[in-house]
């Protein structure tokens, strides 16, 4: 019985499809209804039913790439069958779907018109595009990313970036060319003001972080004024004479650290960031709002002395000293000269006023010895008393305070270290009644 439904089932299918020569019939009507057209690769035969193309949607349509002339399917979002051509009469533009129900060529979106540039422009950019297609939407991107809510044929940028619109038609998707949105150079954080204690602040810092600018390699210089911003002047690294001495590191960062003024500056120092890119928007350089160095306190010195050419006034020597190489300003303590020794310094006596407290600050640079090898003495000088002493303060600042006991006292800037004659100087040194 098995057999007899297999042969009957296999006997049925052999009575729908024919094949002739190569050409392919399928039938449902009587086997004497079998004859094939001659003129027909396939040739479908039914009194009851019909032949279901492939179904598609718009979106699912445009999935389909590289599509042959021919291809024909039924696009159940418009209700219609369509076919791609690339040429005849019903199309102009290469690459289109053809409704059959309307007549008409489906096309691409295509782009007619748009702000697709480079723009500076330091609050906002309005762009738009212009397009022919059926059904269009439009989504904005920045550098890539879709924005949310940006679905208009305008979108107005207030971010620096690369803009771009994708358009989605009923017949494909195009995206446009960038459009490249750029502000001058702005600074979200300038540089502030600082208040400095010389007599205790070794250094400080400012800052500024710079925006914008039109993109490309960027450069910063700090300047400096000190006329209360009438004129500016760049800053170098190092030591400067002309603002008592400050030593300045750092000045083509966005970072200038500004060590260790000598005394009160008058008039106060200004600062700003020039800040400088090779692909311009706006001013180039663009500055910084201006930051003041105000410094403090002012004390009655009984000496404030800088250590260059020579000796200041009123210093000896234990041992030898020399000009440091390389700086304006700087004595270097060489031990090696000393017979016998195995450290050097230089001192001073200063009249004093028994009872009164004073302050004694010094700085020893660039030291090659440990920072064990660093003394600060104070003594009485009539009875050699130690007055107050800091010890192994390496190339830091630091200072002596000490009540005085006597119409004179001593002050002692010592260095024990072998190797302190090669790089190490003593800077500054300064005393003041508190």
């Amino acid at each position: 019985m098995i057999k007899k439904n297999k042969l009957y089932f296999i006997v049925c299918i052999l009575s729908f499809i024919v094949s002739v020569n190569g050409q392919i019939k399928i039938s449902n009507m009587p086997e004497g209804n079998a004859v094939i057209d001659n003129t027909a690769i396939l040739e479908v035969q039914s009194s009851a039913k019909g032949v279901l193309l492939p179904r598609l949607t718009t979106a699912q349509r445009n999935l389909i790439t590289t599509p042959p002339n021919g291809l024909i399917i039924y696009n159940t979002s418009i209700g219609c069958y369509e076919f791609y051509t690339t040429g005849g009469t019903k199309n102009t533009t290469a690459n289109r779907w053809y409704s059959v129900c309307t007549g008409t060529v489906c096309a691409v979106p295509t782009i007619t018109a748009g702000t697709f540039s480079t723009y500076c422009n330091a609050t906002q950019q309005v762009l738009s595009v212009t397009a022919t297609g059926t059904g269009l939407t439009y989504q904005w991107q920045r550098n890539g990313t879709a924005i949310p809510g940006a679905t208009a044929n305008t979108y107005t940028a207030t971010q620096e970036g690369s803009y771009n619109v994708v358009i989605n038609g009923q017949c494909g998707t195009t995206s446009s060319n960038l459009a490249v949105f750029n502000k001058p150079t702005y600074f979200p954080t300038p540089p502030t003001t600082q208040n400095v204690n010389v007599e205790s602040q070794p250094e400080t810092t400012f800052s500024a972080v710079s925006a914008g600018g039109g993109g490309g390699t960027v450069t910063y210089k700090w300047q400096i004024s000190r006329n209360s911003g009438s004129t500016w002047t760049d800053i170098t690294d190092g030591e400067s004479s002309t603002d008592n001495y400050m030593i300045f590191s750092n000045s083509g960062t966005q970072n200038l650290t500004v060590k260790w003024p000598t005394t009160l500056l008058s008039p106060a120092r200004q600062f700003r960031l020039a800040v400088t890119t090779s692909v311009a928007c706006g001013t180039n350089p663009a500055y910084s709002t201006a930051a003041t160095l105000n410094t403090s306190p002012s004390p009655a010195y009984l000496f404030n002395d800088i250590f260059c050419a020579g000796l200041p006034a009123g210093w000896v020597a234990t041992g030898t000293t020399s000009q440091a190489t390389g700086v304006p300003c700087g004595r270097i303590l060489n031990p090696g000269d000393v017979a016998g020794s195995s450290g050097g310094g230089v001192n001073r006596t200063f009249a004093t006023t028994p009872g009164q407290q004073y302050t004694f600050v010094a700085r020893i640079l660039n030291s090659g010895s440990a920072a064990s090898s660093q003394h600060l003495n104070v003594y009485d000088n009539g009875t050699n008393t130690l007055l107050g002493q800091a010890d192994n303060f390496g190339n830091n600042l630091t200072s002596v305070t000490f009540t005085a006991t006597s119409t004179t006292t001593r002050f002692e800037i010592l260095d024990y270290g072998a190797t302190f004659e090669s790089d190490g100087y003593v800077y500054m040194a300064r005393a003041f009644s508190n």
